[in-house]
C-alpha cells in the first residue's frame, strides 16, 4: 500500500484539480517501478495497492524503497511544483499468508504503522516491525 503523506493539504492549499493531477502523477511514478504482470490499483483518494508478481521477498522491500525515494523529485502540475513524501506498508503474499485479502489487510496495517512513525518510510508487516 502506497499513501501520500498529508495529501489533504494539496486540495486545501491549491484545489481539487491540482490534487487530481498529483494523484495521476503519483500513479505514473509508481507504475515506472513495476514490471509486466504487476498490478497497480487506486484504493482510496491518495492510496494505491501494488501487487508485485513473482518477486523474492527481499526484493519487494527494495522496490518499495525505490518507490518511496522516487517521490523526492517534485511533481509538476500546471504552474506548481509540489514535493510530497509517501508512506508504504508491505505484506508478503504468499510467504506471510496464503490469503490475498489478509495480505492486503496486513499491508494496510503496516501502512498505518509507517504513518505512526512519522511518514516517509517503508514498513514490512511482521513481528519485528509491528505486533501481529
Amino acid at each position: 500500500m502506497v499513501d501520500m503523506d498529508r495529501f489533504n493539504i494539496i486540495n486545501h492549499s491549491y484545489d481539487t484539480f491540482v490534487g487530481d493531477e498529483v494523484i495521476k502523477a503519483m500513479a505514473h511514478n509508481i507504475q515506472e517501478h513495476l514490471q509486466v504482470g504487476d498490478v497497480l490499483v487506486r484504493n482510496s483518494s491518495d492510496t494505491f495497492c501494488v501487487v508485485l508478481y513473482d518477486y523474492e521477498d527481499d526484493y519487494v522491500a527494495e522496490v518499495a524503497e525505490a518507490i518511496r525515494l522516487s517521490f523526492k523529485k517534485k511533481i509538476r502540475v500546471t504552474t506548481y511544483a509540489i514535493l510530497k513524501n509517501v508512506s508504504i506498508g508491505v505484506a508478503l503474499f504468499p510467504t506471510q499468508t496464503p490469503d490475498i485479502l489478509e495480505a492486503i489487510e496486513w499491508a494496510k496495517r503496516a501502512l498505518i504503522e509507517a504513518k505512526h512513525q512519522g511518514g516517509d518510510t517503508v514498513v514490512v508487516f511482521g513481528p519485528k516491525s509491528m505486533p501481529i
